[in-house]
């Protein structure tokens, strides 16, 4: 779902001028009706600030365990990541994650192991997940040419 706004003296269009794959596309406005319901809800809004300081909780954690300087907490919320010294630091912690099960990119230059959790992920889960992310780094630190 995306919106445009734009001012009313611009918004003067021919047919067939200005379309795009973001136009009309009604899954996209009731999945995103839904989605707005949730930040109504002081459960989520709630449980999402807790999730959000677990998940940065862990990441430091892990960061310091890890050799200093290899690798630092960057994000906003629940979309956090580590990033790390080097691009090919990063892309070895994705690809050891894949193996270990999590899904993360990296994104920026190619420095930055993102993790996008879902916000209904229960901090069980979250602990869960949290503990194969440090696991799996700090076992792979010396291959992945972290600094020692």
């Amino acid at each position: 779902m995306a919106a445009l706004l734009i001012r009313p003296d611009l918004d003067h269009w021919a047919p067939g001028e200005h379309n795009g794959t973001f136009r009309g596309h009604n899954l996209a406005f009731v999945a995103g009706s839904a989605a707005l319901d949730h930040w109504t809800d002081p459960h989520f809004t709630h449980h999402t600030t807790e999730l959000t300081t677990a998940i940065r909780t862990s990441l430091m954690a892990i960061t310091e365990a890890l050799p200093a300087g290899a690798a630092h907490v960057v994000g906003k919320g629940a979309m956090s990541g580590l990033r790390f010294s080097t691009p090919a630091a990063a892309e070895h912690a994705r690809q050891t994650l894949f193996r270990a099960g999590v899904i993360a990119e990296t994104s920026g230059l190619g420095h930055v192991l993102k993790l996008l959790p879902p916000l209904t992920m229960s901090l069980t889960d979250w602990k869960e997940v949290a503990d194969v992310v440090g696991d799996s780094i700090l076992a792979s630190a010396s291959e992945a040419g972290l600094p020692a």
